[in-house]
């Protein structure tokens, strides 16, 4: 269905578009957008950051522990390093390279933003852009394309004309929807774009986060005393009043009343210990101290209690130490603290505090009275004191459009039913198409060519050359250049493209609704298949432990493909063995090319990783059900090995999920690659699968496949359930490893549930086979902070 994108007003929106997009994504902070672009001039940072890469930082809702961010230094100026603690309201930072803290503590205000894009180099380019000349090269060549543009008729071009004819014809033939097609398509094409874009960062984010959340409390007391006197005069009433002074001579016995209480808006559950205690101390450093209590016990927020303080005693007390010392200092001091032990819970998190204010009393000869130290403002009688306790909270996660906070749980609706409408549009339209190359082949054939053609009954042919044309572009192309028509003949499924240049006849021949056994046997001649490789860890001790070679399609016109895009028709195509054993034969070639890589010139590597040792690292291999089938596989595999000169015990082969274990023919296969040396690794998708290594011989490794991980790490008790499965195949001697970590909340449950191993982007990106040997010697040292980031 390429007609869908040929038409200028849908190329025009989806420039449109995609200038929207990535307005709201990169717009500069200058310009309204919440982006900050840094170039770094320091290597603080290093090794992953280094001076004059390029990096954006957008804010955050929160920030934590481990984020790299960008805040503003009063002094310095722009400082791009990494969280390492936080101590109340303000945040330490460190540079990675750095042996020293941050001087200055910023707030999260202060912060500009949490680190989005790295660059590596961008800064240097865009400094080298703002000279004046660079600047005065891309003036002129502004001016000139600006003058070719005008210069160009604006009358449309023949293509264009013969374009809308073929539309024309369609919508007549197809009737009602085909009406509007272009219309439609135009709508559909900005629906689905924006909805993929809105689905790409909803479903790459959680729907909750943990987000710390303060607990405060308070600690509240109420001290109060009074004492009979003995005559009356002394004050308005026949006792002392709380705040009075006490005279020994009219007044021993002074009752002392305590009240305590716990305040917080979180629930508290438990309680405590309390105890009454006096001391008295003089200036000299000399003092004594009596409990005026046993320890008294309280359950729930609040108390109170009561003691006796007996002054005569406590004057008898100094003169007698006064006689002893021979020492009479002026004055004394006398404390009486309540000694509260608070343990319980606070909305559920530990709480362990204690509250022991003291009530200063100054002693002297015939007088007690309260003390008010310094001009203490606050009431001595009313002490309190205030805490906090952290805990983390689930909250829905949200994303920032255009400065509104939509929560990522309705972006995911709103995403998946944006998509989903522009699939059920697609296959309206794709209705249309089928109805018209059932119906009309020719007319189909010309809307594929995008312009007028002209239909013949009988294939074309050259008293010349005839050159055979790989692609549909290169036919137009030459067809749009030189202003030749083009000729179609159409016998389906088989339909021929024909352009006639003199003496030369080009031909582009397609075949529909097959797969195209024939590109794909030329893709693999033509070394358009390679190889990635990603590391896996251990997440005992985080060394490396296997690569996993990735199959890629480096396609001439659609990039690079994953085989999610093309191992479908490779199956179709009986290809599949075929490529089975071209990717053994490459994964062995690049263990030896690695065996034998040496360090360039004058660059450092460590002596212990200067090539790839045979036997320290696997390398796996994903077999396909076609080559688990194959009676060939053992023999074929053993003699590509020692072509090449590689061990099998080198090679990790991997079960795929859909292999049918049950058959003998395939138990007798692994029982035979085992015997050989091979290893065996299972992959599992589902909570079905968990089993099926049971019935593997000797399984080395069972692999949790990208989506079963996922699942895994969003509910406590499916983590529960692999806990339980992961312990069930330690007790069978597999280790296992969970494949597409890519936060270290997945990496610190699976390692909480015992798990052996990790492979995925928080790990390692696939690499190149040429950027292995340099990985193996740069990274190893680097996956510590991973694990240190885990405790």
């Amino acid at each position: 269905m390429r007609w869908w994108w040929r038409g200028s007003r849908v190329r025009l929106a989806a420039a449109l578009a995609g200038l929207v997009v990535l307005w709201a994504l990169l717009a500069p902070r200058a310009f309204g957008g919440s982006v900050d672009y840094l170039i770094l001039n320091g290597n603080s940072m290093l090794p992953r950051f280094a001076r004059g890469d390029l990096v954006l930082v957008r804010p955050a809702p929160f920030y934590q522990v481990g984020d790299l961010v960008a805040y503003r230094h009063p002094e310095v100026g722009v400082v791009f390093h990494r969280i390492i603690d936080r101590v109340g309201e303000r945040f330490l930072l460190q540079g990675d390279h750095n042996t020293w803290v941050d001087g200055y503590t910023p707030t999260a205000a202060e912060i500009l933003g949490k680190f989005w894009l790295h660059l590596p180099g961008g800064g240097t380019a865009i400094l080298a852009l703002r000279t004046p000349g660079a600047l005065a090269t891309l003036m002129g060549l502004f001016i000139f394309l600006a003058g070719v543009t005008l210069m160009t008729p604006e009358t449309p071009s023949p293509r264009a004309r013969l374009r809308q004819q073929a539309r024309r014809a369609l919508t007549h033939l197809s009737g009602g929807l085909a009406d509007h097609a272009e219309g439609t398509l135009l709508a559909l094409y900005i629906l689905g774009f924006l909805s993929l874009v809105l689905g790409l960062f909803a479903f790459t984010r959680p729907l909750r986060l943990q987000v710390p959340e303060a607990l405060p409390y308070t600690q509240r007391g109420a001290f109060a005393y009074t004492a009979p006197l003995r005559v009356s005069g002394v004050y308005d009433a026949d006792h002392v009043p709380s705040g009075g002074a006490l005279f020994p001579h009219l007044a021993c016995t002074v009752a002392l009343t305590f009240d305590y209480r716990l305040e917080s808006r979180a629930p508290f559950e438990g309680g405590g210990t309390y105890r009454l205690q006096a001391e008295i101390a003089a200036p000299n450093g000399w003092r004594r101290t009596f409990p005026l209590q046993e320890t008294g016990y309280f359950s729930g927020t609040a108390f109170s209690t009561q003691a006796d303080l007996n002054l005569c005693l406590l004057e008898q007390l100094l003169r007698q130490t006064e006689a002893l010392t021979g020492v009479q200092p002026h004055q004394y001091t006398l404390s009486v603290t309540p000694n509260v032990q608070v343990m319980g819970a606070l909305a559920g998190q530990p709480l362990e505090a204690t509250f022991a204010p003291a009530l200063k009393f100054a002693v002297e000869k015939q007088q007690v009275y309260l003390l008010r130290e310094g001009g203490q403002s606050g009431d001595p009688l009313a002490p309190l004191a205030e805490g906090t306790l952290t805990r983390s909270v689930s909250r829905p996660n949200t994303l920032s459009i255009f400065g509104l906070a939509l929560p990522v749980g309705l972006a995911r609706w709103m995403a998946g039913l944006g998509l989903g409408m522009t699939a059920l549009g697609l296959l309206l339209l794709a209705g249309v198409e089928a109805w018209t190359t059932r119906q009309a082949p020719a007319l189909a054939a010309r809307l594929r060519a995008g312009g007028q053609v002209v239909e013949i009954d009988r294939p074309l042919t050259s008293a010349g050359r005839t050159v055979m044309l790989k692609r549909h572009a290169d036919l137009l192309r030459l067809a749009e250049k030189s202003g030749l028509p083009l000729f179609l003949y159409a016998q389906p499924p088989q339909v021929e493209y024909y352009l006639r240049d003199g003496d030369t006849l080009y031909l582009y021949r397609e075949t529909w609704g097959a797969p195209d056994a024939m590109a794909l046997q030329r893709a693999l001649e033509a070394g358009e298949f390679v190889l990635y490789y990603q590391p896996g860890v251990s997440l005992e001790d985080g060394r490396l432990t296997h690569l996993e070679a990735l199959l890629r399609w480096r396609h001439p016109t659609q990039g690079l493909l994953t085989p999610a895009a093309f191992w479908p028709q490779v199956e179709a195509a009986g290809l599949a063995a075929v490529v089975d054993a071209w990717v053994l034969r490459q994964v062995a070639a690049h263990l030896r090319t690695w065996l034998n890589t040496q360090p360039a010139h004058g660059e450092s590597v460590p002596a212990e990783a200067e090539a790839l040792p045979a036997l320290r690292y696997r390398v796996a291999i994903n077999l396909s059900r076609a080559s688990l089938q194959s009676p060939d596989l053992v023999a074929q595999a053993r003699r590509i090995l020692a072509e090449m000169g590689v061990a099998p015990a080198q090679i990790m082969l991997e079960i795929p999920q859909d292999a049918p274990l049950g058959d003998p023919g395939v138990a007798q296969t692994l029982q035979a690659l085992r015997e050989a040396g091979f290893a065996l690794a299972l992959n599992t998708i589902n909570e079905a699968d968990w089993g099926a290594w049971r019935s593997v011989p000797a399984v080395d490794v069972v692999k949790l496949g990208y989506a079963t991980l996922q699942r895994l790490a969003a509910t406590a008790e499916a983590a529960e359930a692999v806990g339980r499965w992961i312990a069930a195949a330690h007790q069978a001697q597999a280790r296992v490893a969970a494949v597409g970590v890519e936060t270290l909340q997945q990496l610190r449950l699976f390692r909480a549930q015992a798990c052996d191993q990790a492979q995925g982007y928080l790990i390692s990106p696939p690499l190149a086979a040429e950027d292995v040997p340099l990985f193996m010697a740069r990274r190893q040292s680097l996956l510590a902070p991973i694990l240190l980031d885990l405790a």
